[in-house]
């Protein structure tokens, strides 16, 4: 498991993240991706935890204490990064956070 304090530590790393893979969020910052906590955990790592129900959401036994929940595969946020600097090359952090809001509530990519 690895933590990134925030989204451009998230982003700034994107090389380093696990495919496959999940993506947690820190619960209070659901709506605001740029104040949030990221935790990502390996398929690997995952499979050898318990998962738990939680409010609608299954995360891994030893994340309860963690105060997350799942955002998105890390193959699917990697994508979301991709796609942005295609259709913009010069994507500042904020294009970044709107492409990935915009996943996230539209469940499709930022044209």
């Amino acid at each position: 498991m690895t933590e990134y304090k925030n989204v451009s530590e998230l982003i700034e790393n994107i090389d380093n993240l696990p495919i496959p893979g999940r993506l947690y969020i820190e619960k209070s910052n659901f709506l605001n991706v740029s104040e949030a906590f990221f935790l990502v955990i390996s398929s690997k790592e995952a499979k050898d935890q318990n998962m738990v129900e939680i409010e609608n959401d299954l995360i891994p036994e030893n994340l309860i204490d963690k105060n997350v929940k799942s955002f998105f595969d890390t193959a699917t946020f990697e994508d979301i990064l991709i796609i942005q600097k295609e259709n913009k090359e010069s994507s500042s952090l904020a294009d970044f956070i709107k492409a990935i809001e915009y996943y996230r509530e539209n469940d499709t990519f930022m044209e």
